[in-house]
C-alpha cells in the first residue's frame, strides 16, 4: 500500500469515528408507558314477580362490579349489591345508578301492580218479612264483582241477581253467599212465619151454636143465619188450610119435662140442623155423628128463663 493510499484510508476511519461519536451524543431518554385506564362500572336490576296486585310484595334485586356507589330511583343509597321487598301502591320504574373511579353505569326495571279486586257485595230482601204460615214471601237479591252466587237453604246457585218465591213453615232465615276474586261476602234476611191458629181452636170461636124455642126443634130465622155464616166460614177455612172439617152435632134441651122426652127432643133438634146444613152444601159424611144430651148437660146452671133459653141449643163439637 502506497502511503498516499494509507492517509485516505485514515482520513475514512477518522471521519466515521467522528460520525459515531456525534450520533451517541444526541440520543434522548425514552419515557414509560401510562397505566391503564380504571375499568367502566356495571349495573344490573331485576324485580320479582313482574306484576303483582295491589297489597302484595316484590323483591328487587341488584348487583354492579367496579362501583364504589350506588343509587335506586326511591330507594336513595344503597349498597353496590343487595335485594329489598317493596310493596308500591302503583306501577314503578327502580332506576339503579352505580359510580366508580372508571364512570357510570345505569339499569332499571319496573314493577307493574294492577288494582286489587273488589269486593263482592251481596244484599237480600224479603217481602213481605213477616207471613202467616201456609202464605209466601217473595225473596230478592242482588251482587256486584260476584262471580258466584247462592241463596240458601233451599234455593242453591243463583243469578247475579233474581227473585224467588218462598213459602217456609216456620220462620227461616235465608242467606246470600257471593263470591269473586276479591273474595267472599254474605248478606241474610229473615222471613217470620206466624203458626197458624188450630183449626180446631177456630171451630170454637167461628163455628156458632144455634137455640130453639120452647118445646121446638124447627130452625127459627136467626138460627138459619148463623148455620149460613157457619157454612161459608167452614168453606173458606177448608179453601186456606187444604183440609176437610168433620163435626159432631149435640142436641140439647133446658131442664123442664121428663128425661125420656128430652133425649127425644134433643135428637130432633140435632136431626134437625144436620139437615139444614146439608141443604146449605155441607157434605153429609162431614157430619160424623149426631147426638142428644136432652137435659143432662146444661151449658147454664140456672132455674129461670135466661138459663133454659141458653140451654135449648144445638152444639157443634171440631171432630179430629
Amino acid at each position: 500500500m502506497t502511503k498516499k493510499r494509507l492517509s485516505y484510508a485514515l482520513l475514512i476511519c477518522l471521519a466515521a469515528l467522528l460520525v459515531f461519536s456525534a450520533g451517541g451524543c444526541c440520543k434522548k431518554k425514552v419515557a414509560p408507558p401510562p397505566p391503564p385506564p380504571p375499568p367502566v362500572p356495571t349495573a344490573n336490576i331485576s324485580i320479582s314477580p313482574a306484576t303483582i296486585q295491589q297489597g302484595q310484595s316484590a323483591t328487587l334485586t341488584w348487583s354492579s362490579t367496579n362501583a364504589q356507589s350506588a343509587a335506586i330511583t326511591g330507594l336513595g343509597t344503597v349498597e353496590p349489591s343487595g335485594t329489598k321487598t317493596v310493596n308500591p301502591n302503583t306501577t314503578t320504574t327502580y332506576g339503579l345508578k352505580v359510580t366508580g373511579p372508571g364512570g357510570s353505569a345505569e339499569a332499571s326495571t319496573t314493577l307493574t301492580v294492577t288494582p286489587k279486586p273488589l269486593l263482592p257485595r251481596v244484599v237480600i230482601r224479603a217481602n213481605p218479612r213477616n207471613i202467616k204460615a201456609g202464605d209466601s214471601a217473595v225473596i230478592e237479591w242482588e251482587s256486584e264483582n260476584a262471580t258466584e252466587v247462592r241463596v240458601e237453604p233451599g234455593i242453591g246457585q243463583v243469578s247475579a241477581s233474581g227473585r224467588r218465591t218462598v213459602s217456609p213453615r216456620d220462620t227461616t232465615t235465608y242467606t246470600a253467599y257471593a263470591r269473586g276474586p276479591g273474595g267472599t261476602s254474605q248478606n241474610s234476611v229473615e222471613v217470620v212465619v206466624t203458626p197458624l191458629t188450630p183449626v180446631a181452636e177456630l171451630f170454637k170461636s167461628s163455628f156458632n151454636d144455634i137455640f130453639f124455642d120452647y118445646d121446638k126443634h124447627n130452625i127459627r130465622g136467626d138460627a138459619q143465619k148463623v148455620l149460613q155464616d157457619n157454612i161459608q166460614w167452614l168453606k173458606k177455612i177448608e179453601a186456606e188450610r187444604g183440609i176437610q172439617v168433620r163435626i159432631r152435632i149435640e142436641g140439647h134441651c133446658d131442664e123442664r119435662g121428663t128425661t125420656k122426652y128430652n133425649m127425644a127432643l134433643g135428637d130432633r133438634r140435632a136431626v134437625g140442623t144436620k139437615e139444614f146444613l146439608v141443604s146449605l152444601g155441607l157434605p153429609a159424611d162431614r157430619v160424623v155423628e149426631v147426638i142428644s144430651y136432652g137435659k143432662e148437660r146444661p151449658f147454664v146452671v140456672g132455674h129461670d128463663e135466661s138459663a133454659w133459653s141458653q140451654n135449648r141449643r144445638a152444639h157443634f163439637v171440631f171432630v179430629p
